[in-house]
């Protein structure tokens, strides 16, 4: 049986391969930060996502709770990361539904938009 040492070439490999991994899985957590800062939600996204009313949306806008953006459109839009953060501090809340079970909807809302669009910009 041998020894690994630090000096050793296979302690050297072995370490550079961490360094990689570790690396890789910062700029992999960077980017979905990145991602969730970016992303915009419709209102029917967030309707959907959450299975809230439009009037909760307009009570938590006219309260102060959540933001809009409005588009050059007209549209309004919803940060996808101030809401997710209104719900992990409990300024918003979901009538029937836990917190755990919003937050992971809020995940799955934000996984399935970037598989779709990620799938999309391959096709092309």
């Amino acid at each position: 049986m041998e020894v690994i040492t630090v000096d050793s070439e296979v302690y050297q490999l072995f370490k550079e391969r961490l360094d990689r991994i570790e690396k890789y899985i910062e700029r992999a957590a960077n980017m979905e930060h990145s991602i969730g800062k970016a992303l915009l939600m419709t209102t029917r996204d967030v309707m959907e996502t959450l299975q809230v009313s439009q009037s909760t949306l307009f009570r938590w806008r006219r309260d102060g709770k959540i933001q809009t953006i409005i588009m050059p459109s007209g549209e309004l839009r919803f940060k996808f990361e101030e809401i997710y953060t209104a719900l992990r501090c409990c300024q918003i809340r979901v009538q029937g539904c836990s917190k755990e079970t919003t937050i992971k909807r809020m995940d799955e809302f934000k996984n399935t938009t970037i598989t779709k669009n990620i799938r999309e910009l391959t096709k092309e």
